[in-house]
């Protein structure tokens, strides 16, 4: 039967499986191992069944009889299992000998469920050590369902937690101690695809759930876009629009645009060479115009007249896109004071994300309906405390400062995306009546230059013309 023992703490050492990497302050603790002792046991193991668990020796186990039986131990060093933060503040305060506990015949999965558990009790960990304590354990071959059985964490937690594994572990502390990101935002991450996307995500500096909604349906987008140019591929010969070229050159005919997945179609496209070019929110189709003529060529003078129109049209809607993002920070900045001081929110309002579905079901059946869902989303976002707080604040919100809130979380969400000025320099039409609408709905909160409305209403000579 295992005994307490006095042991040296030259013969002890940090457990190096331990999951918990920061022992936090040790000041208080160091101090009252000073005057009092170490008053709770360690619990140790042989070094030799963690770092060579197939070759222990039956010697070791009669050393640790002999240990508890009083005798000196020579021989035998110990890695810490349980006390690591007492056996640190034990050397910072100058003790000799701490009372220890041995145990044996424990495998690698299984210390390190032992430290995972004990430090999971005390909510000492944090869930990126979590993280590397489940990983661990898988590569000593034990299984989710093996971690759940000895840990108490629920599958979905586990798995929650070995997803933050494959982020980059420097990208990810910081973002968790810079940004102090919550579990549920870390969560949320888990619906982007690509590994490299989420790490973008989190070295940025932006809304999370945002970002995130954006980037799926970017790769929603990509998938549908790579499905319909593969089928495209299979009826006609096609390869990728140029990258030096120009759409709007006369040899270049769009036979085909399409602005969403559901109007993918190949029906009436022309039986010849097709070029295609697809971004997150178009794909078009062009057929290029041979020149037969081949006595027409430009000369010098109408190369650098060719050139010079294209720089003027380059210039033009680089100065329209620069005069949008002034619009985008001078509404940005006149939405965000009138709701946080006319409306009287919390100036974390850009974490209260109001979804559109609930907001339109709201102007249609009223409030009792999903009250329940929006009380929820207004305790998540911080805006309430408790549920109770969140049904009075909603029913003393009235539905002009509702329209607000939602235009509010458009622009800090990606509403920005929305520009007036079309990819060739035209003017977007329904972008920049989208934008009008909302002016006009809160013309008496806003104040917005004649400048920034001729742009949103066409009306700039930088526009070209359809």
């Amino acid at each position: 039967m295992n005994k307490y023992v006095l042991l040296s703490v030259d013969d002890l050492y940090h457990h190096p499986g331990n999951p918990r990497k920061d022992l936090g302050d040790l000041t208080e603790l160091s101090e009252s191992i000073a005057k009092q002792g170490v008053m709770q046991n360690l619990t140790v193991i042989p070094m030799e069944y963690w770092d060579e668990p197939d070759k222990v020796k039956p010697s070791v186990k009669e050393m640790v009889a002999e240990i508890e039986d009083g005798e000196p131990n020579e021989d035998l060093l110990f890695y810490v299992l349980i006390g690591n933060r007492r056996y640190e503040a034990a050397l910072m305060a100058g003790v000799e000998e701490v009372p220890c506990h041995i145990v044996t015949d424990l495998s690698r999965e299984e210390q390190v469920a032992i430290m995972l558990e004990e430090n999971m009790q005390r909510n000492d960990l944090t869930p990126i050590e979590q993280a590397h304590g489940f990983q661990m354990m898988l590569d000593f071959g034990d299984s989710v369902q093996g971690i759940k059985e000895k840990t108490g964490f629920s599958e979905t937690t586990i798995y929650h937690r070995l997803n933050l594994n494959k982020l980059d572990p420097e990208i990810l502390k910081e973002a968790v101690e810079g940004r102090q990101l919550t579990l549920t935002e870390l969560t949320e991450l888990e619906r982007v695809k690509s590994i490299e996307t989420r790490n973008k995500i989190l070295k940025g500096s932006g809304n999370i759930k945002a970002e995130v909604e954006n980037a799926v349906i970017k790769e929603q987008r990509d998938e549908a876009n790579k499905a319909f140019l593969s089928k495209l591929r299979e009826h006609y010969l096609c390869e990728e629009f140029p990258k030096d070229a120009r759409t709007w050159d006369s040899c270049w005919q769009r036979q085909a645009y399409f602005t969403t997945p559901e109007d993918f179609s190949i029906d009436g496209l022309p039986d010849e060479r097709l070029y295609y070019k697809y971004d997150q929110w178009t794909f078009a189709i062009y057929t290029k115009e041979e020149d037969e003529d081949t006595d027409d060529v430009d000369t010098d003078e109408e190369k650098a007249e060719r050139m010079a129109e294209e720089r003027r049209k380059d210039e033009n809607k680089k100065r329209l896109d620069t005069l949008f993002k002034a619009f985008l920070i001078e509404i940005n900045r006149q939405v965000v004071d009138c709701v946080q001081s006319s409306i009287g929110v919390p100036a974390s309002i850009d974490d209260f994300v109001l979804s559109k579905e609930l907001y339109l079901k709201r102007l249609e059946e009223g409030i009792e309906g999903d009250l329940e869902v929006m009380c929820q989303v207004l305790v998540e976002s911080g805006v309430t405390e408790t549920p109770e707080e969140a049904e009075i604040y909603l029913r003393d919100v009235n539905l002009p400062e509702l329209i607000f809130f939602e235009w509010y979380v458009e622009i800090e969400n990606g509403y920005q995306s929305h520009t007036p000025v079309a990819w060739n320099g035209c003017y977007h039409k329904q972008n920049g009546e989208t934008w009008l609408r909302f002016i006009n709905t809160f013309r008496e909160f806003l104040v917005i230059d004649d400048e920034y409305m001729m742009l949103l209403k066409g009306e700039l000579d930088e526009y070209e013309k359809e």
